[in-house]
């Protein structure tokens, strides 16, 4: 992927992304932690930070965005992540873009690259539950063909692909 100038590679996450990925976390602003966890946190917990860096490939799948560093070496910008129902088939995803790099095409090679994924893994749903107040996740979503169903109570939108 080249946007904007960026020479972002997207790959699947395996263990030795551990370091790199809370590096990731911990440059995440206050309301990308909100929208990506769901809760107002002021940092992710350490223990939650081992969870989320930990690879599953049976039930988790994630991938990330990686840029290499002026001064060598690659960091993640980027990353997300399909969990699969129990039953199979259905997966929900969470997403999240560095601040500085947000509406430069990152989230969306990223989602694009997960649809592709959950698709040759012969899936049929992919959903996110999105804070109402993120436009630019909700516009994105739209854009790749995902319904947008907002609960009563304004505290969740659903959003779907049939895939």
């Amino acid at each position: 992927m080249n946007s904007s100038g960026m020479d972002i590679t997207l790959r699947q996450m395996n263990a030795d992304d551990a370091s790199l990925h809370q590096e990731f976390i911990a440059r995440l602003g206050p309301d990308d932690l909100r929208f990506r966890f769901g809760a107002r946190i002021g940092e992710v917990p350490h223990s939650e930070r081992h969870r989320i860096a930990a690879v599953d490939d049976e039930a988790e799948t994630t991938f990330v965005a990686m840029r290499r560093r002026g001064g060598g070496g690659c960091e993640i910008v980027g990353e997300v992540r399909a969990r699969e129902d129990a039953e199979g088939g259905h997966a929900e995803f969470a997403i999240a873009v560095r601040p500085d790099l947000q509406r430069q095409g990152v989230g969306r090679a990223l989602l694009e690259k997960l649809i592709s994924f959950c698709r040759a893994r012969q899936m049929t749903l992919l959903y996110g539950l999105v804070h109402p107040s993120n436009a630019s996740m909700l516009a994105l979503a739209r854009r790749l063909g995902f319904h947008i169903d907002h609960v009563p109570g304004g505290r969740t939108a659903v959003v779907s692909l049939e895939l």
